[in-house]
């Protein structure tokens, strides 16, 4: 195995760790609005930014990566990629791109029948959909009988207009023509207008994000009952003593390997050190923090004094990744402290630490963190 230079792999670290901060800086600074047009950085076309998707269009904007790795990210189409952009790219990130995604409704119609909406809008503009028309048990718009339930799917297809959100879906049901039309959402939870034609009957209500599909109710576990043992009777005594009861001994869980309350891996507890850095502030400097947990929550203390603007700081954890500690809270001076820390597989813990003013401009003050168990 050929070994890189030391000074070389230091120098990678040091620039994914600049691109790293760069990118937090981005979602920091980022407006909280809506999804920008065209869906700036969806490198690939499939109505969504991701993380890595934004790391490149950082390298995009920084010149070490020609635009035409994703040119998607040129909203302006002048050959470059500007830090308004970028914002706009992560805005597309947090809220989703515009117009695209799952969307439904539903209207009411005549002689106590409804139809229900459901469509799936591409990065393209391309639309597909269905109506799906149900009946309370009267005679059916498509004269199919007078049996409650589903009683007709009409398949559509159109297109969306990504810059107004406006749609126009078309098909057909027994030679009967289908217009479903309107105005989507353009945020996540939002509401738009919706308008079903069929024939030349008109039906109108709204369409919202999502695919109407309802929230599952928990299931509850049916308890099996114990069988009761049969009771021989006893002989009959003069002095009869009361018999003992019986103390049942429930069994202790067991606890899962490695992971302790609230639900972190134990070998996060405990000082480790390292370095702090932000290379594009010339930031590089020791950095010794403690993790550990008081009751049921995780805290971690900057033991240096030197990179928490706050107190010991309060952490969550995420049952399905117990190597992830992270926290998001409002300090004093109207600020916005960010902090997440991982356990890596080689036994470090990676992570970035950053403050950002509420105020506009945004001013962002962020550090990198590389740290060793002690």
């Amino acid at each position: 195995m050929v070994r890189r230079p030391r000074m070389e792999v230091n120098l990678e670290v040091h620039r994914v760790m600049k691109v790293r901060i760069l990118v937090m800086m981005l979602l920091a600074a980022a407006p909280f609005g809506t999804a920008s047009a065209n869906c700036g950085g969806d490198c690939g076309d499939d109505g969504e930014v991701t993380v890595d998707e934004l790391v490149l269009g950082v390298n995009i904007a920084l010149g070490t990566t020609p635009l035409s790795q994703c040119a998607s990210f040129d909203t302006s189409n002048d050959n470059e990629v500007t830090v308004d952009e970028l914002v706009g790219a992560v805005n597309n990130a947090l809220n989703g791109c515009p117009y695209t995604g799952q969307f439904y409704g539903s209207v009411t119609m005549d002689a106590g029948q409804s139809g229900k909406v459901n469509l799936a809008v591409q990065a393209d503009g391309s639309a597909t959909g269905t109506l799906k028309i149900s009946d309370g048990g009267s005679a059916t718009f498509f004269g199919d009988g007078g049996s409650a339930g589903l009683i007709a799917t009409v398949l559509v297809s159109g297109t969306v207009d990504l810059d107004a959100g406006t749609f126009s879906l078309t098909g057909t049901y027994n030679d009967v023509a289908v217009t479903i039309s309107g105005t989507l959402p353009s945020s996540l939870g939002g509401t738009g207008s919706l308008t079903v034609q069929i024939g030349s009957a008109v039906y109108s209500s709204t369409i919202t994000t999502g695919d109407g599909s309802p929230t599952p109710t928990p299931t509850a576990t049916r308890t099996a009952t114990a069988t009761p043992t049969p009771t021989l009777p006893l002989p009959t005594a003069t002095n009869t003593q009361p018999l003992p009861t019986p103390t049942r001994t429930t069994p202790a869980a067991t606890p899962t390997p490695n992971i302790v309350p609230p639900g972190i891996y134990a070998y996060m507890i405990g000082t480790w050190s390292g370095r702090a850095i932000n290379e594009p502030t010339h930031v590089n400097k020791a950095a010794r923090i403690k993790v550990e947990v008081r009751g049921n929550q995780v805290y971690i203390v900057d033991l240096n004094h030197n990179v928490f603007a706050s107190g010991d700081i309060p952490m969550s954890v995420t049952p399905a990744a117990p190597q992830v500690i992270y926290s998001n809270r409002t300090i004093p001076g109207n600020k916005l402290e960010s902090v997440q820390l991982t356990l890596t597989p080689a036994n470090t813990l990676a992570g970035i630490y950053s403050t950002t003013t509420m105020a506009y401009p945004p001013t962002l003050d962020a550090v990198a963190l590389e740290l060793s168990k002690e």
